[in-house]
């Protein structure tokens, strides 16, 4: 730029002509062009941003509860058809916000299995493509195993929670989810190395302690008790995971010392 302002001044000094002439607009065209381009200014914030603002809206509508006369569930499956239309910024939050109401709606008895199926099939549908929009993000695959996890199709979880594994090697949710389909399938020393492994890499906290415990007892390995005892020592260990796992091998010794502690 400096360069460049001496180079101006030369030229006016020296007397040499432009290049490129000097041009500007008559006085009178300034008030026009200023409400122009305000006008095109409005209308290109308007254009990029009318779909998230009218998607989010309706998302908002579409994670209400309706009543039944209103239309009930239907309504909400309805109302993220429409918002998810608008294929906006938006996508993501929504298909979250459409995850997590199937799953509790698959938890809940007030909504009929038609009801369920839909939302299903639409929450798989749509976090399906928001996985195929992002392949590198663990979180996608992750919900989606989560979500087949939770109404019992472990087989069908499995490879989308290994698949997030792979994405994310150390994210504790994953590895946690995986341990349970692995030994919900019966594949009890894939789901004890799973275990083992969650454990060791972050021993300080009590979920991946109770879950390795819990497998070592169901096996009836004897470093259960040395897993166990930092939480009997800490007042953590009234856990019915690990409870229900020593009641299962007859342990009531152990039990009663747990509920002492």
């Amino acid at each position: 730029l400096v360069l460049a302002y001496i180079a101006h001044r030369s030229a006016e000094a020296f007397g040499r002509e432009r290049i490129f002439s000097a041009w500007s607009l008559p006085r009178t065209w300034f008030i026009p062009v200023v409400i122009f381009s305000s006008i095109l200014g409005v209308c290109t914030v308007w254009a990029v941003n009318w779909k998230p603002l009218v998607a989010n809206r309706i998302l908002i509508q579409a994670i209400q509860p309706h009543k039944p006369e209103d239309g009930g569930v239907a309504k909400n499956i309805d109302l993220f058809v429409q918002a998810l239309a608008y294929d906006s910024l938006g996508n993501q939050e929504m298909r979250e916000q459409l995850m997590q109401g199937t799953l509790s709606a698959l938890a809940s008895t007030a909504v009929s299995n038609e009801d369920k199926q839909k939302l299903l099939t639409l929450a798989v549908s749509e976090m399906e493509k928001q996985a195929a929009s992002a392949p590198d993000d663990a979180r996608f695959p992750y919900f989606l195993g989560a979500l087949f996890a939770a109404i019992g199709q472990n087989e069908t979880a499995k490879p989308y929670l290994e698949k997030a594994l792979a994405l994310s090697p150390t994210k504790q949710a994953i590895q946690m989810q995986l341990v349970f389909v692995e030994y919900a399938l019966g594949n009890k020393e894939r789901a004890l190395e799973l275990a083992k492994t969650t454990f060791e890499a972050a021993p300080q906290f009590k979920d991946p302690r109770v879950v390795y415990a819990a497998l070592l007892i169901a096996n009836g390995d004897a470093r259960a008790d040395e897993i166990v005892a930092p939480l009997i020592v800490s007042g953590q260990a009234n856990d019915q995971r690990l409870i229900s796992a020593y009641a299962e091998k007859k342990r009531y010794d152990k039990i009663a010392e747990i509920w002492e502690s």
